[in-house]
């Protein structure tokens, strides 16, 4: 049986050559963090959502300023809002509401009815 110190010294040496890979030139696989960085640009994100289960599905929409968002309903009723952009307007069952994109930021769309349907829409 080894003596505790040689056991303790392969435990060592082995978490040692568990270090770092950047040494080496291996890249790791990016953050949720760098990934939303990565994915935020407007070109990334689509510029049409629909509503599902009282969801916006995507949640985050994309589109540069002047270009059309398009917003597809189903079987309820809803009033679609983009806060400091667009006032509540209805969007009756299975139809859709298109509107231009405001100025460059980032908006909340929201539905008045349903307080739990909410997306982000950045322009930029």
């Amino acid at each position: 049986m080894r003596p505790l110190g040689t056991v303790l010294a392969c435990a060592v040496l082995a978490l040692a050559a568990c270090g770092d890979d950047e040494e080496d030139g291996a890249t790791t696989a990016p953050s949720s963090k760098q990934k939303e960085r990565v994915t935020t640009s407007p070109e990334n994100l689509p510029s049409t959502s629909k509503v599902r289960q009282r969801r916006f599905v995507p949640a985050r929409l994309g589109a540069r300023p002047t270009a059309q968002l398009t917003i597809r309903g189903d079987r309820e009723r809803h009033r679609i809002a983009i806060r400091r952009a667009f006032p509540a307007t209805p969007l009756p069952p299975r139809s859709e509401i298109r509107v231009v994109a405001p100025d460059p930021g980032i908006y909340r769309m929201v539905c008045t009815i349903h307080p739990e349907m909410r997306a982000r829409i950045l322009v930029g």
